[in-house]
């Protein structure tokens, strides 16, 4: 997918997107269309490796955005993205020494059967992505 066009998929008014729109997109697909809905440029490599590393060390992309948002350029730039007015009170909740780790086990107590179902699909599609990559690496012997 070409990241020219996906910035224009975010929608219209790009001074203001919900941070959903950006979840649609994976690791660097996703850094660069959120470089260049709210940087309005292209990833740096010292981006690149910081947040591909973050991203790919299971740092969520929500965390990702808001790490961008929250930077002086993107401030400069004026664009506003819904969705993570209380994303700063959940992060600052969870990372508390003590209180945190109990807020985090309340948490995955709460969405374990949603965790659980996640897991499942993504074990089925990861059986069947090697499936279809062994039945056609076997097709061109």
């Amino acid at each position: 997918m070409d990241s020219h066009a996906s910035i224009a998929e975010l929608g219209s008014d790009t001074h203001e997107i919900h941070v959903n729109r950006f979840l649609a997109y994976h690791d660097e697909e996703f850094l660069q269309v959120a470089y260049r809905a709210l940087l309005q440029r292209d990833v740096d490599p010292d981006g690149r490796v910081r947040y591909l590393g973050m991203l790919r060390s299971g740092v969520s992309r929500k965390d990702v955005i808001f790490e961008l948002v929250r930077s002086k350029e993107a401030r400069a730039k004026g664009i506003h993205v819904r969705g993570l007015a209380g994303y700063g009170i959940y992060r600052r909740l969870f990372s508390l020494p003590v209180i945190g780790h109990i807020f985090t086990i309340l948490f995955v107590m709460i969405r374990c059967r949603a965790l659980v179902r996640d897991f499942r699909a993504l074990h089925n599609h990861l059986y069947r992505v090697t499936r279809a990559t062994i039945g056609s690496n076997s097709e061109s012997i």
